[in-house]
């Protein structure tokens, strides 16, 4: 049966995108459920860090400068990390709906005459069918987590609501109590559902996005 390995930050681990080697480790001999990745991360606040930051342990994953193409499963939704490399832009125009999570970086994106800078924690959503161009800075490319999903999966309120805000960019740091730690769970619960693939797991995605939708309108008004 496989195991899971989580890295400490300490003398040694990763540092600055550079691997060393790790002096101690957990191993849990069967995939950790999202509740479990919470409570390693509360009682390892080294691993936590990391990875609410999106910085696997492990191999360091593949920068790119064009965005991600990701296949849409039949039931619509999906979730990827995505790191970008130097020189990262792209002009989109997507039948699919979008959540963005920055988890570190800064970026310009553009859409309908709209231009908004985001960085760490901020949460972005495009609705289907928006053209948009984003463009990193060149020497703080963007780690984020992403989500893609059928606007279909939504009520109509939910899909009428955020279509109208267009470009919709909540910078969560900003709100008291801030909402980056919870969105940050969201997205990493979403993360190990789609990996782990219990029973239900697709349901629980769907569920999830609606919840995320109803977090963004509310906190958009």
């Amino acid at each position: 049966m496989g195991f899971v390995r989580l890295g400490f930050l300490g003398d040694s681990g990763w540092a600055n995108g550079r691997r060393f080697v790790m002096t101690s480790e957990i191993r849990i001999e069967r995939p950790l459920q999202s509740r479990e990745y919470q409570r390693v991360g509360r009682q390892n606040p080294a691993f936590e860090n990391r990875a609410t930051r999106g910085v696997p342990f492990g191999e360091t994953a593949e920068r790119v400068v064009r965005p991600k193409v990701v296949s849409m499963p039949e039931f619509g939704v999906v979730v990827f990390e995505s790191r970008h490399g130097p020189g990262f832009e792209g002009q989109l125009h997507d039948d699919f709906s979008k959540f963005r999570l920055i988890l570190s970086g800064h970026a310009r994106w553009e859409a309908n005459g709209a231009r908004i800078t985001v960085g760490t924690d901020s949460l972005v959503h495009i609705p289907s069918g928006l053209p948009h161009y984003q463009q990193d800075r060149l020497h703080e490319p963007v780690v984020l987590y992403a989500i893609h999903y059928r606007p279909a999966l939504l009520p109509s309120f939910l899909q009428k609501g955020l279509a109208e805000r267009e470009l919709l960019h909540l910078e969560l740091s900003a709100y008291v109590p801030s909402l980056a730690r919870p969105v940050r769970s969201d997205f990493q619960e979403i993360l190990f559902e789609q990996g782990d693939q219990q029973p239900g797991w697709e349901w629980m995605l769907c569920s999830r996005v609606v919840e995320l939708a109803v977090r963004a309108l509310r906190v958009s008004h």
